[in-house]
């Protein structure tokens, strides 16, 4: 693995660093990210390179909150152009890394665009974090209807 540059806190916005994600102890971490369509085609790069701020989360609740409920679209739950929740599997030497070189962070109390959950969203803050996270295996998860607040 390629170290990752170190990111100044000064470009961090403030509500990104209050709380600090937990370390992976040893063990993968799974984060995901929802798409309200053409999942297939966003699993083989689920960050864009210039894609910079809160994208992803550790509680597959807001991802399947985000196909639904993202203000303006109407998800795709069928056919080829489907929209679902691609799951991230980060090794536990690279979560490490990305926590070393503030490379990732977290916020807390994240409402979702449903504004009716209580969980957390993660931020990338570099274009090599986004890379790297891009390299990680992935698989598409069916969205959660529980999370159709529409």
């Amino acid at each position: 693995m390629v170290p990752l540059p170190v990111v100044n806190a000064a470009q961090i916005p403030e509500i990104w660093r209050r709380i600090q994600p937990p370390p992976s102890n040893g063990k993968s971490v799974k984060v995901y990210r929802g798409f309200a369509r053409n999942v297939q085609r966003h699993a083989s790069a689920v960050i864009r390179l210039d894609e910079i701020g809160g994208t992803l989360s550790r509680d597959p609740a807001a991802a399947s909150d985000a196909v639904f409920n993202q203000y303006g679209r109407d998800p795709v739950l069928a056919g080829p152009e489907q929209g679902g929740v691609v799951e991230v599997t980060i090794p536990a030497s690279l979560w490490d890394e990305l926590l070393r070189t503030s490379s990732i962070s977290e916020r807390e109390n994240y409402p979702g665009f449903s504004r009716k959950l209580r969980t957390t969203e993660l931020r990338v803050n570099s274009t090599q974090a986004a890379a790297a996270i891009n390299k990680c295996p992935t698989r598409i998860l069916q969205p959660d209807s529980r999370y159709d607040f529409r």
